[in-house]
């Protein structure tokens, strides 16, 4: 139970960096993408061999989650935003925009959503 707790972070880490990852393809700037299955591994076997002295088999979880933090998440964030992605500020203005114009209005309309 404490390792799936200590994991829990890591599947949101993947999840985040998915959208960060591909805002970058469709960007077309897949360079970074290749560093962070390599930067998720480093991260795991580091983990494991460096924290297994002072916490045990927990230090394999440890690892991964900070492998997924810095491979996948970090690294797709930071060249995202690099590639012009908008803060998460833009994002929630641009959603209220499109609610405001009375898009939310027409998707309840549609047959299929009622």
């Amino acid at each position: 139970m404490l390792l799936t707790r200590i994991l829990l972070p890591a599947q949101l880490f993947f999840f985040a960096g998915g959208v960060f990852g591909a805002v970058l393809l469709v960007r077309k700037h897949s360079a970074c993408r290749r560093w962070a299955p390599l930067i998720y591994g480093l991260g795991h076997h580091r983990g494991g061999l460096l924290l297994v002295h002072s916490i045990g088999v927990s230090s394999l979880a440890v690892g991964t989650v900070a492998g997924a933090f810095l491979g996948p998440f970090l690294l797709n964030a930071i060249f995202a935003r690099r590639a012009g992605t908008p803060l998460p500020a833009d994002v929630s203005t641009g959603m209220t925009r499109v609610c405001a114009s009375g898009y939310g209005y027409r998707f309840r309309s549609w047959p299929a959503l009622r």
